[in-house]
């Protein structure tokens, strides 16, 4: 899916924390774009959310600089350095897979394109998409004029898109969100915000965010994590005090919960907490209309049910039969299904 999170000039950075959990979401590769003396500089590659941080430090960005960050899922194209977000709209190879660049025009997206990708030139949908269609000239010279931008918004589907140019002036296409509580970026989805921060426990650079365990367990208002039906208890007694004595610490239960999370080493943390959220991920998939889905590679042209005419790799349903399609990079994240 990946996310991109836009930085207005004189907003603050997004907290460490929500860096972490978009890192932590899509961590195939990360970049990030800014102006600088009528330019645009890119500088990507980060595979660990510590050096995408180290990156912005060094770099010297603030408040008052626009900034554009995007943090990957590889769904087509390598997941390497080179293959990571953002962009330079050019025709040129070397310059798109250069992990630090000045350019004029940068850009980054998320989402799937039904232009596909090169593998013979491991290129993703979005690298080919720049190389072959945004670079032309016609179309690059008039990229921030609004017909120009109304035929890609177009083309694109549900995929949203971001370009920046020297002057700082950025252009958002497709459904944009604001997190919660609002910080005054701008998110092209906020699905890392349940990524791992409901369904399972996660750190970043081996450093736990909490250290309860989440799945399964409530923040309260005070900022200790219960279990759900502890939670339930402490928040009512808090809410009419007359129905018992406040909750303040932990349960022999959660407390032990504790320990055996946090005597985990790194590898046995990552397949526990691999299971837990692939058993929530099959749950919720095998609900509704996606019980009954099925599977459709990026380059098959017609339904396996009913062979209708796929008209675009961004449907996710039949036009004739109405049956549910899941892509490959869906089959990966929910195991299989």
């Amino acid at each position: 899916m990946c996310v991109i999170c836009v930085k207005p000039k004189g907003v603050e950075f997004p907290s460490d924390e929500r860096i972490g959990q978009m890192f932590d979401a899509n961590d195939d590769g990360s970049g990030f774009m800014y102006v600088k003396d009528g330019m645009v500089e890119i500088r990507k590659g980060f595979m660990k959310a510590k050096t995408f941080r180290k990156a912005i430090r060094r770099e010297g960005l603030t408040k008052d600089h626009t900034v554009i960050m995007h943090f990957r899922i590889g769904t087509t194209g390598s997941n390497t350095p080179k293959n990571t977000h953002p962009f330079p709209v050019t025709d040129k190879l070397a310059e798109l897979r250069a992990t630090s660049i000045t350019t004029d025009v940068g850009m980054a997206h998320n989402g799937i394109l039904a232009y596909g990708g090169d593998k013979e030139n491991d290129l993703s949908d979005t690298m080919a998409f720049v190389r072959e269609v945004l670079s032309h000239p016609p179309i690059k010279n008039s990229l921030f004029d609004l017909p120009t931008f109304t035929l890609i918004e177009s083309a694109i589907g549900s995929s949203k898109m971001v370009f920046l140019n020297g002057t700082g002036t950025f252009v958002l296409l497709g459904d944009w969100k604001e997190a919660t509580p609002k910080d005054g970026c701008y998110y092209s989805n906020l699905n890392f915000e349940r990524s791992y921060t409901t369904t399972g426990y996660w750190k970043s650079d081996n450093h736990y965010t909490s250290r309860y365990p989440l799945y399964g367990y409530i923040e309260c208002s005070d900022g200790v994590w219960r279990a759900e039906d502890k939670a339930k208890e402490f928040e009512e007694a808090k809410a009419n005090p007359t129905k018992g004595q406040l909750i303040l610490l932990p349960s022999k239960e959660e407390a032990q919960a504790k320990k055996d999370w946090d005597a985990m080493d790194e590898e046995e943390w990552k397949t526990e907490r691999a299971l837990r959220d692939m058993e929530e991920r099959e749950k919720d998939f095998k609900k509704g209309d996606w019980a009954n889905a099925v599977f459709v590679d990026y380059d098959d042209r017609e339904c396996p049910q009913c062979k209708y005419p796929i008209e675009s790799i961004n449907r996710i349903n039949c036009s004739k039969c109405g049956v549910f399609f899941y892509r490959p990079h869906e089959a990966e994240y929910y195991g299989g299904y």
